[in-house]
């Protein structure tokens, strides 16, 4: 393990496996009050507030996760309230990729209202590892970053190319652990960007061609995910 501004960087296996094991023992009655309340008040504001299906991470090794299906709320709840972590302990788990174009990296800037990281710069997509079409018995790290892909950028599968899992990364606060994977597209930055403000979602204000890979890491508002990444593909 080593650090980069702050956060836990775990290296990984290229094909990292994934083991699911039943949830723990559900929280005390005060803390699950607490997740509770939080959750009400972000729906009041926020109606279309989903409590879908998360992993979360419990022993992350350079060739395996072990970890749990979670609701999302008491995730969300961990997030706007950090203190709650040594009751509910949820490393929710995501994936976030190195985007290599033709012409450089491509980061997205998150939006400056997001609840994770707004305002930050980092390479895309990024997002939950969720449960889909009702499926939990299995989990394909590839398949959900393609997802994101389509979901954030608008491009489809037949685009782009999952490669290698490079590491993991804890946040220091919110412990979400990116697993980072190496991308690439052969389209070259303006096709991507043309295809994002078509077709993409709103998880980003704008995304930019990065092709000095010093500048990126001496950059303050980068995510430690991408800087981890960079300094590991071009060590």
């Amino acid at each position: 393990m080593t650090m980069q501004d702050g956060w836990q960087v775990f290296p990984m296996q290229p094909d990292v496996e994934i083991e699911i094991r039943p949830a723990p023992d559900p929280a005390a009655p005060p803390v699950q009050q607490r997740v509770e309340a939080l959750w009400a008040a972000a729906v009041a504001q926020n109606p279309q507030l989903y409590n879908g299906r998360i992993f979360c991470a419990d022993v992350v090794e350079a060739d395996r996760i072990i970890g749990h299906w979670s609701d999302y709320r008491p995730a969300f709840a961990q997030m706007k309230d950090p203190n709650l972590y040594p009751a509910l302990k949820l490393r929710p788990l995501a994936v976030n990729g190195l985007f290599h174009a033709a012409d450089g990296i491509v980061l997205g800037r998150r939006k400056r209202r997001s609840l994770y990281l707004g305002a930050w710069r980092q390479s895309v997509p990024s997002g939950s590892v969720e449960a889909r079409a009702d499926d939990e018995a299995s989990i394909d790290l590839h398949a959900q970053i393609l997802v994101e892909i389509e979901e954030e950028l608008g491009l489809t599968a037949d685009l782009v190319k999952p490669q290698r899992c490079l590491l993991a990364c804890e946040h220091e606060l919110t412990h979400i652990v990116d697993i980072g994977i190496e991308l690439h597209c052969s389209l070259p930055f303006s096709e991507i960007e043309h295809i994002w403000r078509e077709r993409g979602n709103d998880e980003y204000e704008a995304l930019e061609r990065m092709d000095d890979i010093e500048r990126i890491l001496n950059a303050p508002d980068v995510v430690p995910t991408t800087k981890a990444m960079l300094k590991m593909v071009h060590a």
